[in-house]
């Protein structure tokens, strides 16, 4: 825990994880400790707790990662679809402007050639 500790250069988890440590030298449970840090959800405790309780909690972080993993794939594709109409939708109103660019001086000359 120390090690993480020191890796983390983000105060406030920081300060979170020094407290989380402390409660456990005090002889609170992992998922206790763990409990009242704001960034962490209510799942990732309750599989903390499942882990502790199992006596398997290597197993529990390895499913806890594994699902993580899941997420953020889920949200990077989601972000891809996102861009991809984003930057699509910009290509278009870019080509629609090079368009109007060239026929508008050409609609303009047949006005004033057949006037």
């Amino acid at each position: 825990m120390d090690i993480a500790i020191s890796a983390i250069k983000i105060k406030n988890i920081k300060n979170e994880l020094l407290e989380v440590r402390e409660k456990i030298v005090e002889g609170y449970s992992i998922s206790e400790s763990f409990s009242e840090m704001k960034f962490i959800s209510a799942s990732v405790i309750s599989a903390i707790g499942i882990g502790e309780e199992s006596n398997d909690l290597s197993s529990s972080f390895a499913h806890m990662s594994n699902h993580q993993y899941e997420e953020i794939i889920l949200d990077i594709k989601s972000l891809g679809q996102f861009l991809s109409v984003g930057l699509t939708l910009f290509t278009g109103m870019i080509f629609v402007l090079i368009i109007c660019r060239l026929f508008f001086p050409i609609y303009s000359y047949v006005e004033i050639a057949g006037a």
